[in-house]
């Protein structure tokens, strides 16, 4: 099999261009523009999907407001009746071993 004889990182970075060609079949360019252009696009692609996915859930738990106006993209920022419960989130996040007293 392919990814059998690629360490780790060769793995990521084939599977990265190979999604990459998978999304635009017609690509083509250098070793330079593949890394600069191709791995960066992938990487926010990939980025994009998970912050949708955590901020959905931020959403959910009422930690963060969602504003629609019109047809424009939503607008989100942090809900100012929750600072307090946000902030001893972000510290137990920050610190998940250390136990709370």
């Amino acid at each position: 099999m392919f990814d059998r004889d690629l360490n780790r990182t060769e793995v990521e970075i084939a599977r990265r261009l190979l999604s990459y060609l998978l999304r635009h079949p017609e690509a083509r360019d250098t070793i330079e523009g593949m890394t600069r252009w191709w791995l960066l696009e992938e990487e926010i692609h990939e980025r994009l999907i998970d912050v949708s996915q955590g901020l959905s859930s931020l959403v959910k738990e009422g930690l963060v407001l969602e504003e629609r106006r019109g047809t424009s993209l939503p607008l989100y920022r942090l809900n100012p009746d929750k600072k307090g419960e946000i902030k001893t989130l972000v510290e137990r996040l920050l610190h998940p071993l250390r136990r709370e007293v």
